[in-house]
């Protein structure tokens, strides 16, 4: 099976991007604890929060996941929804739309 997690690019006041670069520990701690026969990627939009469409796009091309699993906190929910929405639109545009 095909896993990818993302964490939200979304940041706050106390934790600015450029000064925070510690990957996701629930997320890599998920993956490393995923039986070797799945292929696990992580991804931290926050490295990327410039051109969240296109890692997404890139993303879901290349791992074609069958499960994708967010990490969210309460004030990044819009934007989950709306990774959900393009990770999901992506899938279908590949005709490889599954469980997404």
């Amino acid at each position: 099976m095909n896993v990818l997690l993302l964490s939200m690019p979304d940041y706050f006041e106390h934790m600015p991007p450029v000064a925070v670069r510690m990957p996701n520990g629930a997320l890599t701690s998920l993956a490393g604890n995923v039986d070797d026969h799945h292929r696990v990627a992580v991804a931290d939009l926050i490295l990327s929060y410039r051109r969240v469409r296109e890692t997404i796009k890139r993303l879901v091309h290349e791992i074609d996941p069958e499960v994708v699993g967010l990490s969210v906190m309460t004030f990044q929910r819009r934007t989950a929804g709306r990774i959900i929405d393009l990770a999901r639109a992506q899938a279908w545009r590949q005709n490889r739309c599954r469980r997404l």
